[in-house]
């Protein structure tokens, strides 16, 4: 069984126009792809973040609607991080941004 058939919740992946963005202390990255459990990010040029580390910050969805999140880095690579969240994001929120992307690009020629 491989990973992605293991998760229980839905993940929505981001193309780079349409992601949200995380904040942690002064710098911004782009959210690869999130669920109510979970999300992953763009490191960019940042280096310093382990496995274990705790990560705190806000992500503002393309809409503005922002969630304060708190959560463990439960894998790093050189490009990205997967953080498991300590309090899930609203169920009503990964369903509207799903609504959303689908009306979005639904009207794509």
């Amino acid at each position: 069984m491989t990973q992605d058939q293991r998760r229980s919740y839905f993940r929505i992946i981001y193309t780079n126009e349409a992601c949200p963005k995380l904040r942690l202390s002064a710098s911004t990255f782009s959210i690869l792809d999130v669920s109510e459990q979970g999300f992953r990010f763009s490191l960019g040029n940042v280096t310093g973040i382990k496995v274990g580390d705790m990560i705190s910050g806000t992500i503002t969805f393309e809409d503005n609607e922002s969630f304060i999140v708190n959560g463990t880095a439960m894998r790093v690579t050189d490009q990205e991080v997967s953080v498991r969240l300590k309090k899930e994001i609203p169920l009503r929120k990964i369903m509207s941004e799903q609504r959303r992307l689908l009306r979005k690009h639904s009207n794509v020629g």
